[in-house]
């Protein structure tokens, strides 16, 4: 669905299609737990370039090749430390088989094109929301941001 990015910043939370499989590297003795190492287990992808599983989002090669052009602020994409994991019970696209990329979120929420808040939520500005939507989003729910102290 596309929403008007006139809104300054807005919260996104990508579909889940799938969890964090063994062979991963976290270290829980933090919050949100460090992720060395991300085996993504795939259950159930709709075809989306944009996907989560807590702690990390995760990108499409195609939007993460777009996103180091796009001069955008707060994020950058690698392929370093993700494995994509499929069994035969996935559910995907017929015909798709796909690749991830970590998106890291360094930004903070108010100031940069991506952010996070405390609670881990992902939050983009306007220019970043006309940004994602020239890629498959629709399993993200997407909703105006309030910036708040807390944030």
């Amino acid at each position: 669905m596309q929403k008007p990015a006139t809104q300054p910043y807005w919260s996104v939370d990508p579909e889940i299609a799938g969890q964090i499989g063994p062979g991963s590297q976290l270290d829980t003795s933090v919050h949100p737990p460090k992720v060395d190492y991300l085996v993504y287990a795939v259950d159930n992808w709709s075809g989306d370039d944009i996907v989560q599983t807590f702690p990390c989002m995760l990108v499409t090669p195609r939007l993460a090749k777009a996103l180091e052009s796009a001069g955008l602020s707060g994020a950058r994409a690698t392929n370093i430390g993700v494995r994509v994991a499929y069994d035969s019970d996935s559910r995907i696209p017929k015909g798709m088989k796909p690749d991830f990329w970590r998106l890291n979120v360094t930004g903070s929420v108010g100031r940069d094109d991506f952010g996070l808040t405390t609670d881990s939520r992902l939050v983009v500005s306007g220019r970043a929301l006309e940004f994602l939507q020239g890629f498959s989003c629709t399993g993200s729910v997407i909703e105006p941001f309030k910036i708040s102290p807390s944030a």
